[in-house]
């Protein structure tokens, strides 16, 4: 939407807006490259919401990752209900690594592909120790998704993941919790 422009322009100006909600604005790509350049200089935003937007894809997800400062205010992010494929959902979750992210809503987007073959190499040591909450409900996790070429997933066994597990989180190996 137009307005984007203007909420960059409050974001990189104020220094008390704790939480906004911008769900459900049909808020597009286009106007998340624009929030987010507001966003890079922003310090006090804590809560964000472009829950419902229907128009957001990777190219905002990506805009939002690159926006995110090392060491963000930033705790929490709720993008569900738009159109996030795996790779911005895995754009995000790479974000996480670098910010202060610790919570991340990816629920009830349309996927273009299965979301299920990114997610276990993007949770490495570093989420599964600051990643408080992520939901991704409905994203496709487990579903192969036919695309111009079926592409079968192959079904990793216990063991297989048992040692993916051991190799991102050493502490596993060692039996220690």
């Amino acid at each position: 939407p137009a307005a984007m422009p203007y909420v960059a322009g409050i974001l990189r100006h104020t220094s008390v807006l704790r939480r906004l909600d911008l769900g459900g604005n049909h808020v597009d790509d286009l106007g998340i490259n624009h929030f987010a350049a507001g966003l890079q200089n922003n310090t006090s935003l804590e809560a964000l919401s472009l829950r419902l937007n229907e128009y957001i894809g990777d190219a905002g997800a990506e805009a939002l990752a690159n926006a995110l400062p090392p060491r963000s205010h930033l705790t929490r992010l709720d993008l569900g209900g738009n159109r996030l494929s795996d790779v911005g959902v895995g754009r995000l979750l790479e974000a996480f690594e670098r910010s202060g992210l610790r919570e991340l809503q990816v629920d009830d987007n349309a996927p273009r592909r299965s979301l299920g073959h990114a997610v276990p190499p993007l949770l490495g040591a570093a989420l599964l120790n600051r990643l408080k909450q992520l939901q991704a409900s409905r994203m496709g996790l487990g579903t192969p998704v036919e695309e111009s070429s079926r592409v079968q997933a192959k079904q990793a066994s216990a063991s297989e993941v048992d040692e993916y597990w051991a190799q991102v989180y050493p502490a596993t190996r060692s039996g220690q919790s």
